[in-house]
């Protein structure tokens, strides 16, 4: 029953967020605030799901573990690049940042779910 909600919560983090369009200036800056908060909270939705994953196995097989570590690293790297981004105020640029991030989480969920899977068999 677990996995099954896991599953459905990982589909429903899946659906597509509405790209942003060049609307105008008056009305373009609000719709990035949005799909940037959209991307943060989507972010944030699969930290919590990663969080309450069980802890990762001693003995690890290189088929997931080399994928996921590199996700990880890839995450820290765009962590980095976001922090960057914000500092210096390139909102365009850090609304890609999220968008990767989201992606990158999403995938590092996928494979931290089958590793969990592999443990129970």
């Amino acid at each position: 029953i677990a996995a099954l909600g896991l599953f459905a919560a990982i589909r429903l983090l899946d659906s597509p967020v509405a790209p942003v369009t060049s609307v105008g200036p008056a009305v373009a800056a609000p719709v990035a605030a949005a799909a940037l908060a959209e991307l943060r909270s989507r972010s944030q939705m699969l930290e919590a799901v990663l969080a309450e994953m069980p802890a990762r196995p001693a003995v690890e097989r290189a088929a997931t573990s080399v994928p996921i570590e590199s996700l990880e690293a890839r995450v820290q790297w765009l962590d980095h690049e976001i922090s960057v981004a914000d500092a210096q105020a390139r909102a365009p640029e850090a609304e890609q940042l999220w968008r990767d991030r989201v992606e990158v989480m999403n995938s590092l969920v996928q494979l931290r779910y089958v590793e969990a899977q592999r443990d129970l068999l």
